[in-house]
């Protein structure tokens, strides 16, 4: 993982969580550079040695691996594990509208990062580094974490 990369975000805030939930913290790093059939090799034998009830994913994509992966193994989604993933995309909500998943703000980051260009060109001198931007997320509860 990459200072500065979202993962680490994620992951931040995962432990931050977890920690203020007073539960056991758990971090199985899946390699982003690894093909898909490398991933689902690497998540089947975590979940073969690791009795877990739930996973979060840091991005959808793994998230859809994980639940390949657990269908593979015979474990039943949400009744044996329960998995969220990260991102929301419109593809994820339209053709995977199962998955549950933390949803980011795409067309509030695009409206920051237009008004952050249209000063950039105004004044071309200012120092626009300061500054952390903090956007709502919102989460869709579906059925990779509930009967429901």
């Amino acid at each position: 993982v990459q200072k500065g990369n979202p993962t680490d975000h994620r992951l931040s805030g995962y432990r931050d969580t977890i920690k203020k939930l007073g539960l056991t913290l758990h971090i199985h790093p899946v390699s982003f550079s690894e093909t898909p059939m490398l991933k689902i090799m690497a998540i089947k034998q975590l979940l073969s040695e690791h009795k877990a009830d739930g996973i979060v994913c840091t991005d959808d994509l793994t998230a859809l691996l994980v639940i390949q992966a657990a269908q593979e193994l015979g474990i039943n989604i949400p009744e044996q594990l329960k998995i969220t993933g990260f991102d929301g995309t419109k593809f994820i909500q339209q053709y995977h509208p199962e998955l549950s998943t933390v949803v980011q703000p795409t067309k509030d980051i695009a409206a920051l990062l237009v008004k952050l260009l249209e000063r950039r060109i105004a004044h071309p001198d200012e120092d626009l580094k300061q500054k952390s931007y903090i956007l709502p997320i919102r989460f869709i509860k579906s059925k990779t974490i509930s009967d429901n």
